[in-house]
């Protein structure tokens, strides 16, 4: 079978990766190595794309995150008001119950009115009506939704350890059936 970076290697090539994902990784001593040193966002979407993480998982996961941005102290500055605030995480919250009660993406309505939350609200239903894209389109506009959240809240991180941050590396390699190590 071989060293855990020779497997991860093969998913790779089995998936049609790019010659540059594969140099990369054969570069650092474990996949988990390469997962947590990689600084290509498009990388990530697409390796998720190619292992079919589930979608739904995915938006999960990015609703947890928004919400837990929403909770924490952000500056008074990123959130116009309160109000705002709240309408965010309500929404937020009505959509992450919706996907984690039905197992399947939330159907979420297209007008919600005029609030500080609705650019993101308008990009997370372009991310549902995606489902069926092309390759990582779905998985990139999902994180491109985030970070740009995070952004509009004063959070400035990389995209790639916003990424890393969300996703948890061991689903990844049990998709991958590749040792997480």
């Amino acid at each position: 079978m071989g060293t855990p970076t020779e497997k991860a290697i093969e998913v790779l090539k089995k998936h049609n990766a790019c010659v540059g994902s594969i140099a990369f990784v054969q570069t650092k001593p474990s996949p988990l190595a390469a997962w947590n040193s990689c600084h290509n966002g498009s990388w990530y979407g697409w390796i998720l794309a190619s292992l079919n993480y589930p979608r739904c998982r995915l938006f999960v996961l990015v609703c947890k995150e928004m919400i837990k941005i929403l909770d924490s102290q952000l500056s008074d500055s990123s959130i116009p008001t309160a109000k705002d605030k709240k309408i965010a995480k309500t929404r937020m919250s009505i959509y992450l119950k919706q996907a984690e009660d039905s197992g399947q993406l939330p159907i979420i309505p297209e007008n919600m009115g005029q609030c500080w939350f609705l650019p993101f609200h308008q990009d997370l239903v372009d991310v549902v009506k995606s489902t069926n894209a092309r390759a990582y389109y779905y998985e990139h506009y999902l994180f491109r939704t985030l970070n740009l959240f995070r952004t509009a809240c004063g959070l400035t991180t990389d995209v790639c350890e916003m990424i890393r941050s969300v996703v948890p590396a061991t689903e990844v390699f049990e998709l991958a059936g590749v040792p997480c190590e």
